[in-house]
């Protein structure tokens, strides 16, 4: 066995990720989240619904970190509008990124 990571990916062998194979998939997650919308340099508050669609994560999932004081930090304007800084969301799911070491070292 490699000392690296491991994955499993359905159907396929287990296999062994790198650090860097590691930090490939983060910025290919970045770029297809910016692909899909993302946000552009211009834009530096989303809504709820923005996040999910460019993040990938739940309006629910939002709306539950947030009764909880979790998960990216948010501006509250009133009683029901959210929204986001873009520097917020990808610090948390910066923050998130759990670091791992290699097999057999």
């Amino acid at each position: 066995m490699s000392k690296e990571n491991m994955t499993a990916n359905p159907g396929d062998t287990a296999r062994y990720l790198t650090d860097g194979d590691i930090e490939q998939i983060i910025e290919k997650v970045l770029l297809a989240a910016k692909e899909r919308g993302g946000p552009s340099k211009k834009k530096e508050y989303l809504t709820e619904t923005e996040v999910q669609d460019i993040y990938n994560m739940k309006v629910a999932t939002l709306r539950n970190w947030r009764s909880l004081k979790q998960g990216p930090r948010y501006i509250k304007l009133g009683t029901k509008k959210v929204l986001y800084r873009v520097s917020d969301v990808e610090g948390f799911l910066a923050a998130c990124q759990v670091p791992t070491t290699s097999f057999g070292e």
